[in-house]
C-alpha cells in the first residue's frame, strides 16, 4: 500500500486541492477501481476551501476529499472537526456514490461555537474563517467534547448542546486583563508599529459575552439536531476507525492524505496569535501510518505557489505583490469576507519556504519505510517568468520530482526537468 502526503509550505491556498486530485487521478491510471484510492484529511476542518476543476466543472471542497469528482471515497480522522450541515449540504452537489468515513473521536463544531468564534474575531483581529475551528479546539480542550460518535444517540447530543452553551454562558475570562496580550512589554520592544493588524488591544470581555448571548437567542438548534440526525441516517455515511477503513483495501491501493492550510500556520510553528489550532504540518498523517503494516511505500508532496499569499490577519514578508501583475487571477476561489479581509500577495521568500520545509521535516519517520519528496510549484501560469531553477538552488532540501502548475486542472500539471535537485545540508 502507498501512503501520499500533500503538504502546503506557504499560508494555505497553494493548491492542495488541485495536487490530491492530480495524485488520484495518477492513482486511478492505474487501476480501474476507485476503491484502491482514498483521500484522508488528517488536520482542520469544514473551513478549507480545496479548489478542483474536472470535467468541466469547479468545486470547492470543504467537507470531503478533493478526490470526489473522481468518484473516490474520503475518510476523516480523529485530528479533524466537521459540522453536520455543512456536509450535507456539500454532499448534494458530489456524485451520489461518494462515500464519507469519520472517525468517531472526530470533533464536532456547533453553531455555538461559530457564534462564539465571529462575536470574539470581530473584536480581535486575529484572522478566522469565522466558523468555530478554534473555539471547538478549546472547549474539547477544557474537557466539553463533542465526539462524532454523539451522531449516534439524540439525547446525548441534545444534552452535550446544552452543556456547551453554558460553558459559553459561563466562560471564566478573569484570566483576561485589560492588556490581555502585554502591550507594556510590545512597547517596550519598541514593536508597537510592527504589525497594524496584529490584535493586540483591550478587549471588553463582558461586551462580547453579551453580544454572543444576542446571537444564540436567534440559533435554530431544533434544525441543528435535525441535520446531524439526518447525517448520521445517511447510508453513505459511516463512522469508522482509520484501521477498518483501510482493512477493507488491497495491499495495491493508495492512500491520500490531504493536508489543511498551510505549515506557517501550524499551531507550533506558526506566529501567535494569527495561527490555525491545528498541525499543519504531516505529523499527524505520519501517526495515522504508523497504526499500520499495510504501508510499503511513502511520499511527501509540497505545494507552493510562485509566491505568497496570506488570507487573514499576520505578519507578510515585507516584498508586497500586486496581482494588477498576475495573468489569470481572476478565478482565485479566495475572496476577501468579512472575516478574514483581503488575500494579501508578497514574492516568494526561499528562507521562509526552507522552515517550512524543516518544520515537516522534523516530524518525518524513516523508520516506517524511504520517504520519497516531490515538489510541485503551482499558478506558474500566473507569472510566466518564474524561474523554478533558481528557486531549487535556494533550497537545501532535495527533491525526488519537481512538477510545475500552469492552471487550475490535473492536467496543467507538468514533471519539470529538475530531478533531484535542491543543495546538500
Amino acid at each position: 500500500m502507498q501512503a501520499s502526503i500533500v503538504i502546503d509550505v506557504g499560508f494555505g491556498d497553494s493548491g492542495k486541492g488541485l495536487v490530491t486530485d492530480y495524485l488520484v487521478e495518477e492513482c486511478l491510471r492505474h487501476s480501474a477501481a476507485p476503491a484502491d484510492c482514498l483521500v484522508v484529511r488528517f488536520s482542520g476542518g469544514h473551513q478549507a476551501g480545496h479548489t478542483v476543476v474536472r470535467d468541466g466543472r469547479r468545486h470547492v471542497f470543504s467537507n470531503f476529499g478533493a478526490g470526489s469528482l473522481q468518484q473516490v471515497d474520503s475518510f476523516y480522522s480523529r485530528h479533524t472537526i466537521i459540522f453536520a450541515p455543512a456536509i450535507l449540504l456539500e454532499h448534494s452537489s458530489l456524485p451520489g456514490s461518494v462515500r464519507l468515513y469519520i472517525d468517531p473521536h472526530a470533533e464536532m463544531a456547533t453553531p455555538y461555537d461559530i457564534a462564539w468564534n465571529q462575536v470574539v474575531s470581530s473584536r480581535l483581529g486575529h484572522g478566522t474563517c469565522g466558523l468555530g475551528i478554534g473555539p471547538t479546539v478549546q472547549r474539547s480542550r477544557a474537557g466539553l467534547l463533542l465526539k462524532a460518535l454523539d451522531l449516534s444517540n439524540p439525547w446525548i447530543l441534545a444534552n452535550k448542546l446544552d452543556s456547551i452553551r453554558n460553558y459559553y454562558e459561563h466562560l471564566d475570562l478573569s484570566r483576561y486583563t485589560s492588556d490581555p496580550y502585554n502591550n507594556s512589554h510590545v512597547r517596550r520592544a519598541g514593536l508597537q508599529n510592527r504589525e497594524p493588524d496584529s490584535g493586540l488591544q483591550a478587549v471588553d470581555w463582558s461586551k462580547v459575552q453579551s453580544q454572543w448571548a444576542n446571537e444564540v437567542d436567534h440559533l435554530d438548534m431544533d434544525y441543528f439536531q435535525e441535520q446531524c440526525r439526518t447525517l448520521y441516517e445517511s447510508k453513505w455515511f459511516s463512522l469508522i476507525s482509520f484501521a477498518e477503513a483501510i482493512t477493507a483495501r488491497s495491499r495495491t491501493a493508495r492512500v491520500i492524505f490531504e493536508g489543511s492550510q498551510g505549515v506557517l500556520l501550524d499551531q507550533r510553528h506558526g506566529i501567535y496569535p494569527h495561527v490555525t489550532w491545528a498541525h499543519t504540518t504531516s505529523r499527524n498523517a505520519w501517526e495515522l501510518i504508523g497504526q499500520s503494516d499495510k504501508f510499503q511505500a511513502i511520499d511527501i508532496t509540497y505545494v507552493s505557489r510562485t509566491y505568497l499569499t496570506r488570507h487573514g490577519a499576520g505578519p507578510l514578508p515585507l516584498r508586497p505583490l500586486d496581482a494588477s501583475g498576475l495573468q489569470n487571477f481572476a478565478a482565485e476561489t479566495n475572496q476577501g469576507n468579512v472575516w478574514q479581509g483581503d488575500l494579501r500577495l508578497a514574492e516568494l521568500d526561499p528562507a521562509l519556504l526552507q522552515y517550512a520545509l524543516d518544520c515537516d521535516q522534523s516530524y518525518h519517520q524513516p523508520g516506517l519505510g524511504a520517504i520519497q519528496k516531490n515538489l510541485v510549484i503551482s499558478c506558474l501560469d500566473q507569472r510566466p517568468s518564474f524561474d523554478p531553477g533558481g528557486l531549487l538552488h535556494s533550497l537545501r532540501t532535495p527533491f525526488q520530482n519537481v512538477y510545475g502548475s500552469y492552471g487550475p486542472r490535473a492536467s496543467d500539471i507538468q514533471l519539470l526537468a529538475y530531478p533531484g535537485r535542491g543543495r546538500s545540508p
